[in-house]
This record gives structure tokens, sequence and C-alpha cells, in this order.
């Protein structure tokens, strides 16, 4: 799955303006991403980092930690 955002100037007024650039927990997204993780986990070589792929609300500093973090991981499994 691929998602993509096109962020739009808000606009309490516009409902289609009116929509959050982060992660939505409800029961229902959070199902649905349980799902699609469960499915990513049986390749055993799909890694998943970043606001969209998992599903969190990262500031870009944190989100860049983060990376990084994963990144050694992966260098560590593949050594």
């Amino acid at each position: 799955m691929i998602a993509t955002e096109y962020p739009l100037e808000y606009d309490p007024s516009d409902p289609s303006a009116n929509i959050p650039y982060y992660p939505v927990l409800t029961d229902d997204s959070q199902k649905r991403y349980k799902m699609y993780l469960e499915e990513a986990n049986k390749y055993g070589n799909i890694v998943l980092c970043g606001r969209l792929a998992e599903f969190k609300y990262y500031n870009m500093d944190v989100c860049i930690e983060h990376a990084l973090q994963k990144f050694e991981e992966i260098k560590e499994r593949l050594k």
C-alpha cells in the first residue's frame, strides 16, 4: 500500500480542506493497520518506517532519529 499526503490550507468551513495530515486513530483504522502489519510481517524483509508506514504521528526530528535507528537495526541484521 502506498499513501501520499496532499496538504491543503486549513479552512474549517471547507470539509475537503479540513483533513488532518496525520494518522487518525479510530477503531477501524487501527484494525486496518494491524491487518496490513500482519501481512507485511509475513515477508520478513519489509521494514515499516515513518508516519504513514507505522501509522503514528512523528515530528520530523523524531522521524529522522527513528529512521536512523531502523537503519542501524537493519545493518546489524545484515551482518
